[in-house]
Formats: C-alpha cells, sequence, structure tokens
C-alpha cells in the first residue's frame, strides 16, 4: 500500500484491505501516517516492508515496531525529527512467541536524515540478534556517521553478515574512516558513496585491498576529490565489478576503453539493487 498525501476516507477505505498488507510506503502524509502505523501495528500480520518519509510520530513508529518489526524484511525511514534511540532499541529487541525460538528477519535498514539517533543507539541494535542479521545497511545524510570516527567499524565488525552499504552524503567522512570500516568489512558487494566530498582515491585503494575480490557495483558519483586516475586503477583491478556510478564528466576515454573490455556498465545512473 502506498500513501501519499492523501485524506482520512482514502485511509479508512484501504483499512478494510489491511490484513492483506505486506508492504506500506507513507510519503509527505504526516496527518494520516499516524493512523496508519496503528492500523498496521494492530491488524497487519503479513506486513514484510514499511517505508515512512516525513510523517508519522515518534509514539505511533514506536508501537508499530514493538508490535511488527519481528516480522520485516525492510525497514526505510526518512524521518529527522521522529526517529530517537528507542526506536533502535525496539528494532533490536527479542520478539515474544509464546516459547518458541525467535526468528529475526530484518535484512534490510535504511536510515536518511535521521539527527537524533546516536553511537549508543546504533551500536546498541548491532549488538542484537537482529543487528547482526542485516544484510543491507543505509546510513545516508545521517550526521552520527561523522560526529563518531569509529562507529562504522564498530558497525562492520558486529554486522557479519553485511554486503550492502550505503553512507552517501555524509560530506565530512574521511578516507581513514572508510580504511578503518572496510578492515572488518570484507565481503560488500555493493557501496554507495555518492556526496561523500571529503574522500579521495585513498579510499578506492582500501576498497581494493579489502574488497577488491567482491565489490559488484560502486557509487562515487558527486566524490570530486577522486581523481580519474585513481578510478581507472580501480576499474582495471577491482576483478567482479560490473557497475561503476559516476558523472559523465568524470568518465576518460582510458576508463570507458577499461569498461568495454570488462563488460561493466560506467554511467550516472543506478541499477536497481532492492531497497538501495
Amino acid at each position: 500500500m502506498a500513501v501519499a498525501a492523501v485524506r482520512e476516507p482514502q485511509v479508512a477505505a484501504a483499512a478494510r484491505l489491511r490484513r492483506h498488507w505486506g508492504w506500506a510506503r507513507l510519503r509527505a502524509c504526516r496527518a494520516v501516517a499516524d493512523r496508519v502505523l496503528l492500523l498496521a501495528a494492530d491488524h497487519c500480520h503479513a506486513l514484510t516492508s514499511l517505508l515512512v518519509y516525513d510523517g508519522g510520530s515518534s509514539e505511533a513508529l514506536h508501537r508499530f515496531i514493538q508490535q511488527r518489526a519481528a516480522g520485516l524484511h525492510t525497514l526505510d525511514l526518512r524521518l529527522p525529527l521522529d526517529l530517537h534511540n528507542d526506536h533502535l532499541l525496539a528494532i533490536g529487541a527479542e520478539p515474544v512467541h509464546d516459547g518458541v525460538d525467535p526468528t529475526h528477519n530484518l535484512a534490510a535498514l535504511r536510515l536518511q536524515s535521521c539527527v537524533l539517533i546516536t553511537g549508543d543507539g546504533l551500536r546498541s541494535l548491532a549488538r542484537t540478534a537482529t543487528g547482526a542479521g542485516i544484510k543491507e545497511l543505509a546510513l545516508v545524510s545521517c550526521d552520527v556517521v561523522e560526529r563518531e570516527p569509529g562507529l562504522l567499524t564498530f558497525l562492520s565488525q558486529s554486522m557479519r553478515r553485511l554486503r550492502r552499504l550505503d553512507l552517501s552524503y555524509n560530506e565530512t567522512l574521511s578516507d581513514k574512516v572508510i580504511g578503518a570500516m572496510l578492515s572488518s568489512c570484507r565481503n560488500l558487494i555493493d557501496i554507495r558513496l555518492r556526496g561523500c566530498r571529503g574522500l579521495t582515491g585513498a579510499s578506492l585503494v582500501s576498497l581494493l585491498r579489502h574488497c577488491g575480490q567482491t565489490l559488484e557495483i560502486l557509487d562515487i558519483s558527486r566524490c570530486p576529490s577522486i581523481a580519474v586516475g585513481n578510478v581507472e586503477f580501480f576499474v582495471q583491478r577491482a576483478t567482479r565489478l560490473n557497475h561503476m556510478i559516476i558523472e559523465e564528466s568524470a568518465i576518460s576515454e582510458e576508463l570507458k576503453a577499461i569498461a568495454q573490455k570488462k563488460g561493466m556498465k560506467i554511467g550516472s545512473l543506478l541499477p536497481y539493487e532492492g531497497p538501495f
């Protein structure tokens, strides 16, 4: 179910189908988001995917997470003022199933512009069985990544199943932080660094050293400090790379030739890869 700027009667109509919802997307619909979240918490036993952008109160989201997070595969949140550490703790809490061993289904967690969460909240989540099972993590424009240099290393050490990572638009992220993180995160197949303007070719060297034999997709668009020579060197030696996202203006003739020889895609368009 997708909801964007809808009216109350439309929510009532959608509610009649709530038991069949497998996914819900709430975009810019703060007026009705709370009601949808509460309906989903109480009735949507089949729900496996939730996206909430700029809507819903902290309380309604917390109730939804407490009651339905255990069944979710994907959770995608852009809530600058409504997401707190308490929500992260609720995501990681052990579900109760009448004596049956709990299951941990969450595979993809995407957080964008969530300025009120802290490193302690993310570390607490990473320590749980739910956090350890996450395969896809996005911390897009989340300043906690820049405030706490050791956070990414801790997360990579704790989330051993991590395969896809999106750190886009953390503008002051440094090569040193990326290198330290990658030393504990050697199985990435997809990393997005779009808009990380502080990164240089040193980050590509770290990527090549630690993930050069696994990485398939790399986004380094809007990273002006990464020289074209560094990009050419990386593309030449990354054995499984099949898609690089980079501005057309940064694609040299040499890079085109390397990509053509290896059967790679290069350009400014992102492939569709799940929640990323």
